[in-house]
């Protein structure tokens, strides 16, 4: 909601607008533990949509991603896309790095890496966790 806010003053030019609070506000949603825990599957679409922009946020304001802020309608798309597929945010930072539309510092990568390696063993977690064993 802050992000609404942020956006629609800054339409009006009462402050200027910047990626900052949005990814403060988007990044606090993903890390609500109430979107995780409540009973109602509000969270199963409120924590992809949130992680996509808050990365989308996040590489406009400290990676100079030169795309459209447009495109943020799709970041969530992209995350979820990145997230299944193996190697995902990897291949993205390395897209983006190798066409130039975005700078990608080393420890980028390596974050990249780290959290594909994650995202590889929560999904295999998730696949064979769920087996009851007879």
């Amino acid at each position: 909601m802050v992000t609404f806010v942020w956006w629609i003053l800054s339409l009006f030019g009462i402050c200027e607008f910047t990626w900052l609070p949005i990814v403060i506000d988007t990044g606090l949603t993903v890390l609500n533990p109430m979107n995780y825990l409540d009973d109602s599957d509000a969270g199963i679409f409120t924590v992809p949509i949130s992680a996509g922009i808050c990365l989308f946020a996040t590489c406009k304001h400290w990676f100079s991603l030169t795309i459209s802020g447009w495109w943020v309608l799709l970041s969530p798309v992209w995350f979820l896309i990145a997230f299944i597929l193996p190697g995902g945010f990897t291949l993205t930072n390395y897209l983006l790095g190798h066409f130039g539309l975005m700078t990608v510092p080393g420890w980028v990568f390596i974050t990249g890496i780290v959290v594909d390696v994650i995202c590889v063993i929560l999904e295999l977690v998730l696949i064979f966790g769920g087996r009851s064993k007879k």
